[in-house]
């Protein structure tokens, strides 16, 4: 699949957050409450950078973005919400997901957050990334199992 990335625009939020993966949807509804439009939302007004993955001709299929945490100690929050589709780019994202991080960490040299315990397999890529990845302990509004990660 061919696709690009952008800065994202708020019609972004819009057009990705009706289409989120079902994961997603949990991890949100567990870690705030929140539903999948208003969390997207919410996520983009926060960050300070957000990107669009872009598929041909179609609405975003994944946004991410960070946000600070601490100015002072320089820490943000890294975060990504996607479409089904954005599982198809597989090597490609991946290819991406290094020199990414390195940008995000030139604005934020210390990157953390939390990732839904019964989403494993965006843990190990978490962890491949190179980000230390906590015991899952109860998180979130749900209590639910998270893992803190950060690097």
């Amino acid at each position: 699949m061919t696709f690009t990335i952008r800065f994202a625009a708020s019609d972004d939020v819009a057009d990705l957050a009706p289409r989120l993966r079902a994961a997603d949807v949990e991890e949100i509804r567990a870690g705030s409450g929140l539903g999948p439009a208003e969390a997207l939302r919410r996520s983009f007004e926060f960050s300070t950078h957000v990107w669009a993955v872009r598929g041909q001709g179609d609405g975003p299929i994944a946004l991410w973005g960070v946000g600070p945490l601490s100015l002072v100690e320089g820490k943000g929050a890294p975060w990504l919400l996607a479409s089904d589709a954005f599982e198809v780019l597989g090597t490609d994202v991946a290819r991406l997901s290094r020199p990414l991080l390195a940008g995000m960490r030139d604005l934020y040299p210390h990157l953390e957050n939390h990732v839904d315990a019964r989403n494993t397999r965006a843990a190990r890529w978490l962890s491949w990334l190179g980000f230390t990845i906590e015991p899952a302990a109860p998180w979130g509004v749900e209590g639910r199992p998270f893992h803190r990660f950060w690097i």
